[in-house]
This record gives structure tokens, sequence and C-alpha cells, in this order.
């Protein structure tokens, strides 16, 4: 039961540590009259549970670069009536975030995510003057704006590494042939083959203070050190913190990285956590080879056909860590006697996860297509056609690969038998052209997908020695996706483009253009399946219902500019069988203005602002909008440089 049990006075009494009386804009939650406790043995997986609020601290930081190598000779052949195109292509790319820099490529201050916690606290969340951003007001409890009242300090450090290489080859021939009714030929294949290496080398350490001792007294000492220090507010802080209960009191990552790196006696390593740099080291190779077939013909003045048929094969294996227990194992943690050791904990682990496993898929794919066009007069024509087409699954999605959160009782598995998705596609436009530049187009479509790729949590781990896991993780919910049932998208489509040459003098310079898009969706799948009461019924996750774009241009005088407005309608983010859970962005429109002037034929500068306008990146709601999930700040984002070319 949340809802607390209070005396005359107001007091909590028993029962849970929401007030009674709570409204849409009000609530309030007390206090526990007990500080918690945690047992040593539990001090890196307990959380502060039953014990009224908890005040926590998170900054996380990161460095993030790159490098990509890209080789791509082509050769072309014109013959008459003939066209012959061939080439190859290799591209090598890794990405990097590096954030111990503990031995790394390059030298740079080591930071990181770094949490703290004040438990047993009371407050008031507010919403009466906005129901966006509450104020809330602390009632009991220590100081949450005092540093050094905050606990459990923690720093997570994870490097992270990402390597692609990309092989891949093409052929395509064209001929024309000249007979009563005009057509062309073409034909051609490819092959390609990308390799994927990803891997993490996760860390987590909790300072202890001078004793070099977990959950003693002194694991809070010189903590202070690491408060990031008053300074001039930001425009966030004074928008959103200041007057709505005050501005946190921050921690500085990378004094709290820098204390790791030099007083290392004064934190101590869950090395449980760091052993699972095993789960994380995966590797996949996809190969594609496809072939085709088309033909275009002119069967009348007015109307053409291309036609044709595309073959894809497909090879996919997967390397990733094996969880496994043997009977060996098992008896030998079973005669363990007393604690359990950081050593020992390193050998479980790498008898759990120490071993790799691999998988295979093979599918094939014929993916036939129509496209009909309609040349009504010289500016005005329509097409129609009918096609097929795949959806492959994420890399991410197949490498072999099971991830256990404890906290949570809930096991991630990957899925390396998933299906590619599968579409059948009508498509409707009819398209005006202006003189002496320019268009509007009105267009339908239908796209039905089987195979759908959804996400799946319906499956529990049974209690029996035979559950797949070797008797582990009894009760835990398994997280996975799997190809269930089939969508449906239905839309509307409209698109204008024009010069405005027609005016007089540098105003013919100007341009407008416009596209708008309409989705209605339903299918019956995971994606669907909505508790009673539901908004979310017969809409799909993730397929925005309405999305707009406006612009005006202007090019002259070695000017290129452009001034763009996106508008993304109010959309489902993600499905739940319990309406409470049901989740949806509320609609924004985000400006962009961008220019460029040319100095020479080959020197230009650019200046690019986006999102001048200040959108929230995100402005999520769960089951009602006076319920917000996820709210983001994006701020204005400045770009200018200079292009050549030779």
């Amino acid at each position: 039961n949340l809802i607390a049990t209070v005396d005359s006075a107001g007091n909590r009494t028993d029962g849970g540590f929401v007030k009674p009386g709570y409204t849409n804009t009000l609530t309030q939650i007390y206090a526990n009259a007990v500080e918690p406790a945690t047992p040593a043995a539990e001090y890196y997986t307990t959380k502060w549970t039953g014990f009224g609020g908890t005040a926590n601290l998170n900054v996380a930081s990161n460095d993030k670069s790159g490098r990509t190598y890209v080789f791509s000779p082509s050769v072309r052949h014109k013959f008459p009536g003939l066209l012959i195109d061939y080439g190859l292509s290799y591209s090598n790319s890794a990405t990097y975030y590096d954030v111990a820099h503990d031995n790394d490529k390059y030298k740079a201050r080591p930071t990181g995510s770094v949490f703290l916690e004040i438990p047993n606290l009371g407050f008031v969340i507010d919403r009466s003057q906005d129901i966006f951003i509450p104020t809330v007001r602390q009632t009991q409890g220590p100081d949450w704006q005092k540093f050094s009242n905050y606990s459990r300090l923690r720093l997570d450090q994870n490097d992270q590494r990402g390597y692609d290489k990309v092989y891949a080859a093409k052929f395509d021939l064209k001929k024309n042939v000249e007979a009563k009714i005009p057509f062309y030929l073409k034909t051609g294949f490819t092959a390609q083959r990308q390799t994927r290496r990803l891997w993490q080398n996760p860390h987590r350490y909790f300072h202890t203070g001078p004793d070099g001792i977990l959950n003693t007294a002194d694991d809070t000492t010189g903590i202070d050190a690491f408060n990031a220090f008053p300074k001039d507010y930001t425009w966030d802080e004074k928008e959103y913190y200041l007057n709505r209960g005050g501005v946190p009191t921050w921690v500085d990552p990378y004094k709290v990285a820098a204390s790791r790196r030099d007083n290392p006696g004064r934190w101590k390593e869950d090395v449980a956590f760091t052993s699972t740099r095993l789960t994380s080291d995966q590797q996949i190779q996809e190969e594609i080879k496809a072939a085709y077939l088309m033909a275009n013909v002119h069967l009348t003045r007015q109307f053409s056909l291309l036609t044709g048929v595309r073959s894809e094969d497909t090879d996919v294996s997967g390397e990733g860590p094996l969880n496994f227990l043997s009977p060996e194992e098992r008896a030998r943690r079973a005669a363990w006697v007393g604690p359990v050791t950081d050593v020992e904990i390193v050998r479980r682990n790498n008898a759990q996860f120490g071993r790799r496993t691999t998988s295979s898929g093979h599918y094939r794919f014929y993916l036939p297509g129509a496209h009909g066009k309609y040349q009504w007069n010289a500016n005005l024509l329509s097409r129609l056609s009918w096609s097929t087409g795949i959806g492959r699954p994420s890399f991410g999605s197949i490498i072999p690969n099971t991830t256990v959160n404890d906290v949570n009782q809930t096991l991630t598995i990957t899925n390396p038998s998933l299906r590619p998705q599968y579409a059948r596609n009508w498509d409707f436009t009819t398209e005006y052209y202006f003189n002496p530049q320019g268009m509007i187009s009105f267009g339908a479509f239908h796209k039905k997908i089987s195979d759908y790729i959804q996400s799946d949590s319906s499956q529990i781990v049974s209690s029996e020695p035979n559950n797949g896991f070797d008797g582990q993780y009894a009760g835990y919910r398994i997280s996975t996706s799997i190809n269930s049932g089939f969508a449906q998208i239905r839309g509307l489509e409209f698109n204008y483009q024009q010069q405005l040459a027609f005016l007089p003098g540098w105003a013919k310079g100007l341009s407008l253009y416009a596209n708008a898009t309409k989705l209605w969706t339903k299918g019956n799948n995971s994606a669907f399946v909505t508790g009673p009461g539901s908004s979310a019924g017969g809409t799909l996750a993730g397929f925005l219902d309405f999305t707009g774009n406006l612009g005006l241009g202007f090019r002259g005088y070695g000017f290129d500019l452009r001034l763009q407005a996106v508008y993304r309608g109010e959309y489902l983010i993600s499905n739940s069988t319990t309406p409470a859970l049901v989740t949806w962005q509320l609609p924004k429109t985000t400006w962009t203005w961008k220019s460029r002037y040319a100095f020479t034929k080959t020197v230009s500068g650019f200046v690019d602002l986006e999102n001048f306008s200040e959108e929230l990146l995100d402005n999520r709601y769960a089951a009602y909008r006076d319920r917000p999930n996820s709210w983001r700040t994006f701020h204005p984002k400045v770009v200018f440089g200079v292009t050549g070319r030779l």
C-alpha cells in the first residue's frame, strides 16, 4: 500500500509514504522515522527501499571520437545502346567512447558517470504553477542542498569500442533495344561483406574513505572536494531549478575520476560488475549477395512500365558469450563456506561467462516489383507502383548475448533466429511541374509488413532445473525480440517546391517548399497489445502520426540561404498492457537557419543555426499529459566553417 497512515496531527505512523489527500497537482512524500542500514555484503546491489523518498545525484560525461577510411574506385563504359558500370569499395571505421583514459590513444582527463544518494527524505511535489515542471520542496530529512549529506558515492567508467569493415563489389549493365515498342533491359549484381566487433571495459568503484573498507563511518570523508563549486547559474538552472526548490549541488565527474586514479586506496572496485566485460565482447559477419533483372518499356507515348525482380541471399554468423554453469561449477559453489571473496567472484564469472557461443543464419528472398508511369501532358504525370522489400534485424538484436539485471530481475536476450520483416507496398502519386522550375504532388501509400520485429516480455523463467538457464534466474522476466504478426501502414503525402522566378529583381532568387505526411497504422503484433482504456489501441509505436516541413530559401549574389521549420506531431513511443505505462511524445516544431556564401568558385563559408527556437528534445508523458515521463532540453547549436574543392 503506497498510502501512509497518519495521526490527527498529520504525522505518518504506518503504511506507505504518500500522504493521504493527494491531488493531481500536489503530492507529499513522507520520510521514515528510522534510518536504513545496508549490510556490507549487499552494498553493491541494495537500494534504499521502504524508507520514504530518496534524493539522487547523477552526472555523466564521456569523450567520443572516431575515424573512417573509404576507398571506392568505379569504372564506366559507354557504347552505342550499351552502358556498363562496375566498381569496388572498402570502408574501415571505428568509434571510441573513452572514459578512464588509462593508457589510451590520446592524453585526456579521466571522467565517468557519478552517483550519490540521500535516503529517507520527505518532500512535496507541487504542480499548481506548472504541470510539466513542478516545484519540489523538501520537508523532512538531511538537507539535500548540502553536498556533504550525500553518501554511496559511486563512479562508473566504461570504455567502449566499435569496429566495422565493409567490402563490396557491384556490376550493372544496361542495354537499350530499338524496336517498334522501344525498351531497355538492365541487370547486375552486388556482393557485400560486413564485419563488426564490439567490446566494452566496464569498471565500477565505491568511495570507502581513508580506511579502504565499505559501509563504515568514514565512507563520506572528503567527498566535499568533489562538489562542483558554485558558479554563475546556467540558463537551465535559472529557468527550471532556482525558483522551483533550488539548484542542485552538482558533483564534478572529473574530480571524482581523478581521485580514483590518484588515490586507489580510498576506492573499492565492484569486481562482479567489472568482470561483466566477458559479456560485451561480440562479433558478427553478414554477407549479402544480390542479383536483379529489370525492363522498362514504353507501351504508348504516354504510358511506360518498369518491372523486374531482385534476389537477395544473406548469410549471418555471430559470436558472443555463453552463459553456462557446469555440474562441477555448481558443486564447487555449493561447497563454498564463508563470504564470497573478490577473487572468487572473478573466478565464478570466468567459469560462467568465459566460454563463447556462435550462431548462424541464412535466408533468401525474391523481391518482385512493377512501376507504371502515365504522362497526361508535358506538366502532369501519375505513378502507380507495387513493390516488395525486406527490413533486416539490427546487428545488436542477433549477436548472441544475455544481459542479467538482478535488481529488476530481468534477462535481456538477443535472438539470433530473427527473420527480416517482409513488406508488400502500393504507392500512388500525381505530380504537376511548374515552368520554369518547381512541382506539386499528392500521394497515397499502403504497406503491409509480415514477420514484424517487436520486443516481447511475456516469458518468465521457470523454476525447473532444465529451465534453459541451468536452473538459475527462476521468476526473472525475459525480454527479447521476436517476429510477431503483421503491421499495416497507410498514409497520404503532399509535396510542394517552387523557384519564384516570376518575381522581379532580386526576389526571383526566392524559393518555397513544403511537405506533409499523415499515417494510419494497425496490426496484430505485440505492439498493439494494450490494456482496457488504453489510448494506444490501433497505433504502432515509433511511427509519427503527422509530420511536415516548411521552408523559405534565397539563392543569388553568392548567397544560399534557407529558413526551415520541421513539425513532428504527437506519437506513440512505447506500448504496454498497463495503460499507465503507455508513453507518448508531445508535438514539437523545430526551426533551423542555414546560410552559405561563395567567396570564389571553389571556396565557400557556411553558418548554420539549429533549433534556434530551443524546442525540447524530449517532451514525453505516460497515459496522461499531466504525467511527464521524459523532459530534455536541447539548446541552439551553431555550426560554421569553410569548404573548398580542387
